[in-house]
């Protein structure tokens, strides 16, 4: 009884060691995915309640096909893109549909900026790492 324990014990060992070294492996950097860019806050009304915007459009980068892909709000037709490297400061910039929230846009890894501006006036804005 107590070989099939230590047995088991050492199957769920090393079943875990290797998950966690195939997880670490297939982190290259080759996809970011579900960033939030945060819609940006509207000026203060006085006497209205502050809630956090939970509104917000999702981000994720694919390396190999350098591709930004965007999951916009229902009510969003389009957006305009800036986007910023922290590092170097260049910036990029571009738009997508909610037909097509595709961006093919050549980046190299690191931090960025985000602004983004929905056809209805709404701005959402964020750090989004590639």
């Amino acid at each position: 009884m107590k070989t099939k324990r230590i047995l088991l014990f050492l199957l769920l060992f090393f079943g875990l060691a290797v998950s966690l070294k195939a997880e670490g492996e297939g982190n290259d950097g080759s996809n970011s995915s579900g960033q939030q860019i945060k819609k940006k806050k509207t000026p203060e009304i006085p006497g209205k309640a502050k809630a956090p915007s939970h509104v917000m459009i999702l981000f994720s980068y694919n390396n190999t096909a350098q591709t930004a892909y965007f999951d916009l709000p229902v009510d969003v037709e389009y957006i305009d893109i800036l986007l910023q490297n922290c590092e170097t400061c260049f910036t990029f910039a571009g738009s997508v549909t909610a037909f097509d929230p595709e961006w093919y846009q050549p980046l190299s890894a690191g931090e960025y900026y985000i602004e983004c501006t929905a056809d209805n006036g709404d701005v959402y804005a964020g750090y989004v790492y590639i």
